[in-house]
């Protein structure tokens, strides 16, 4: 999720100005994910309003000096519709946005499960608990739920 979540910063920043500001500001891209990191946890399935994702100071700073224009009209520029830009200083995405980020991770979490329950020597299975950091996740809980719950298998 992550990784989408940089891919996507690329898609609109440009590869070359993520990964300048990267190795030239590391507080400040720490500081970003940290931000990142925070909002991608109140993201849900069910979660109306957009996300708010503060960006550093710094960050918003070195753009407009490299690039020559500001933060917000890059956000204009780029193809990327469902982030938009906050007067307060923070990209506003859509929640669909921020769960789209999910889907590759959680598509590859859900496969892999219904690999191993594939398998004899788990036949029977009726409970499968989610753990680590990522279990918290509310998109991965509703999207394994929605996906294995069918076969009666109970996700805790």
């Amino acid at each position: 999720v992550d990784l989408a979540f940089e891919q996507l910063l690329c898609r609109i920043f440009g590869e070359d100005f993520i990964t300048t500001f990267k190795r030239q500001r590391p507080a400040a891209w720490v500081d970003l994910t940290i931000a990142f990191e925070a909002r991608k946890r109140t993201a849900g399935p069910h979660r109306a309003g957009a996300l708010n994702i503060s960006l550093p100071f710094s960050f918003i700073d070195f753009y407009r000096k490299q690039r020559g224009h500001n933060v917000e009209t890059a956000l204009r520029r780029s193809s990327v519709n469902f982030v938009k830009w906050s007067s307060q200083g923070m990209l506003r995405m859509s929640c669909e946005a921020m769960n789209e980020l999910f889907q590759p991770t959680v598509s590859g979490i859900i496969q892999h499960i219904e690999t191993l329950l594939a398998r004899p020597e788990v036949q029977g299975v009726k409970l499968l608990f989610l753990v680590g950091g990522f279990a918290e996740s509310a998109v991965l809980q509703h999207a394994v739920q929605a996906a294995l719950g069918a076969r009666g298998l109970r996700v805790v």
